[in-house]
């Protein structure tokens, strides 16, 4: 025998046209009409790629991560793989150097009655945690020195060059002494081709006495 023809596929009219036929025959049977299939209904087809259809393993391993970065985005509430422009981050940073600290209220009070200073206790604490003590004291002494010649007022005092060997070995190699001065209200700047710690004009003066007052008590409980 031969082949059989293959039927010509069915118009738009001529699937409407037999769908109102089937619906009209159910109606006489008493059975509701067939309902139309919604496009929801149909088998998902695997997503697409750039470069083509992919295997159903490939698939499979693709949703797996989206779950992944779901769950990664519910967890740290944000969105981390999106894309970041690096220059509006650069200068989300700079303005944040640029942005000068407030102006030290000094409304807080010790128990001693001493305005507080949380930025230098905070620095005197990690200095007082320091496995070396001998070295801790004399880093509070050394800062001490340091906020006592700036509360003179002369500029050259509020200058403190971080390359100088004395601040390495005494400040700065020990935990709590850069931070101490900069709850001072010292600032780190770059003077030519080195980095200093500034104590600008117009400085602080609340701020830098209760900085030294608290320094000054770590500096007597090192001491015993």
């Amino acid at each position: 025998r031969g082949a059989a023809k293959k039927a010509a596929p069915l118009s738009n009219e001529q699937r409407d046209a037999r769908r109102d036929a089937m619906a009209r025959a159910a109606e006489k049977r008493g059975q509701p009409a067939p309902r139309k299939k919604k496009a929801a209904d149909a088998p998902k087809s695997p997503t697409v790629f750039e470069d083509g259809p992919r295997s159903a393993e490939t698939q499979a391993a693709w949703e797996r991560a989206q779950r992944g970065d779901d769950r990664t985005r519910r967890d740290m509430g944000y969105d981390p793989f999106q894309a970041v422009s690096s220059a509006g981050t650069l200068e989300h940073e700079r303005a944040a150097l640029r942005q000068q600290p407030e102006p030290f209220a000094g409304g807080g009070r010790r128990l001693d009655g001493q305005a507080a200073c949380p930025e230098a206790e905070v620095a005197c604490e990690a200095l007082e945690l320091c496995v070396d003590k001998a070295a801790a004291l004399t880093c509070a002494e050394t800062v001490l020195k340091l906020l006592g010649n700036a509360a003179k007022g002369d500029a050259k005092f509020r200058r403190v060059r971080l390359g100088n060997k004395a601040v390495q070995e005494r400040i700065l190699a020990v935990d709590g002494g850069l931070e101490a001065l900069c709850a001072a209200g010292f600032e780190l700047a770059e003077d030519g081709d080195e980095t200093v710690l500034l104590l600008k004009d117009g400085f602080d003066a609340a701020r830098l006495d209760a900085a030294t007052k608290t320094v000054a008590a770590a500096k007597a409980r090192l001491s015993k």
